[in-house]
């Protein structure tokens, strides 16, 4: 669902072999109309999951699962790891010292007690889309004040969402970043991989480069596992059912710990699912479709720390069924 692609018809498709059998079609936008949705799909059976395409298709996902009783996320729980200010107001509560200082802006009348409570530079982010859309990083109070002009005044988003205009402006945290990825599967988590990206200089921070899994050198294990740790810590509070994850961190060095960019119940964007497909030779939600068909246990309590991996990671990464089977003989990919 959601993905950037018109055709409805997966023969109209190049998809791979393994997967291309598995999938009725792809739904259209709007997805904000969930009943629309629910009409176009009524006549199918068997149908074993909805699988959100992009950060947009989130919501529509969990509201369809919920109306045909198939495994997925809470919509309560999409919708917080779905816009931004509900994340930020979530994560908060669970680990504030992860979270970035951060003020949500829901008109120009917050401008001026946001640039005061979080200064300069900082960087302001829509709360209703994904990547890097709409994010930049502001110097100043100008900055700012063009920055929500420009946003507020988009009158439509793609795939048929309205523009909320609500937004966030958050301290500028400077190191490397990462991203997890994981799958879940009735509430049971396990980390796939760690991501190492590269981004693009402010003010834009475009992602240019991924690299799966991330190399181990040195310390970097350390914080490496310090991040898996952290994951692990908020699958279980934010109370992911049913999805595949992906986390975006940055290092903190100032403060020694990883600060959270964002949570998200839907898989990386960019190439990291074909990283992740190059890397252990197949798709990241295949083990999660065949746990919903019964074809595959549920993921056992794979301990994610990276020490404990580390011949493994050299080869390539452990999860699904090469993690049951204990293999791992693919390349690295990048």
């Amino acid at each position: 669902m959601g993905f950037e692609i018109w055709a409805t018809d997966p023969a109209q498709l190049r998809l791979p072999d393994e997967i291309k059998d598995l999938i009725y079609g792809f739904l259209e936008k709007p997805l904000n109309n969930v009943m629309a949705l629910s009409d176009e799909i009524s006549n199918l059976s068997d149908i074993k999951m909805f699988y959100p395409g992009s950060e947009m298709a989130v919501v529509a996902a969990a509201e369809l699962s919920e109306k045909f009783n198939l495994p997925g996320n809470p919509v309560g729980v999409a919708r917080k790891t779905r816009y931004k200010d509900l994340m930020r107001n979530m994560l908060q509560e669970i680990v504030p010292e992860n979270n970035p200082k951060f003020a949500i802006i829901y008109g120009e009348s917050d401008l001026k007690k946001a640039a005061k409570n979080i200064g300069f530079p900082s960087v302001f982010k829509r709360t209703d889309f994904a990547g890097s859309y709409g994010i930049s990083l502001v110097n100043d109070f100008r900055d700012l004040e063009r920055c929500f002009g420009l946003q507020s005044s988009l009158s439509e988003l793609p795939f048929g969402e309205s523009n909320r205009r609500i937004f966030l402006l958050e301290e500028l945290i400077v190191g490397q970043e990462y991203s997890i990825e994981s799958m879940t599967f009735d509430g049971s988590s396990c980390i796939m991989g760690v991501t190492k990206k590269t981004t693009s200089l402010p003010p834009y921070f475009i992602e240019t480069k991924h690299q799966f899994p991330a190399q181990l050198f040195g310390t970097s294990v350390d914080k490496i596992n310090a991040m898996c740790d952290l994951a692990n810590i908020l699958y279980k509070s934010v109370e992911f059912s049913t999805c595949i994850g992906h986390l975006e961190l940055r290092w903190d060095e100032n403060i020694g710990k990883p600060v959270i960019i964002e949570i998200a119940s839907r898989a990386g964007g960019g190439h990291i699912p074909d990283l992740l497909r190059e890397s252990v030779g197949h798709a990241a939600w295949l083990p999660l479709l065949k746990c919903l068909r019964g074809e595959l246990t549920r993921p056992p309590g794979i301990e994610p720390r990276y020490e404990l991996r580390m011949e493994a990671q050299r080869k390539g990464c452990l999860y699904g069924e090469e993690a049951i089977q204990g293999r791992g003989d693919h390349p690295q990919a990048a």
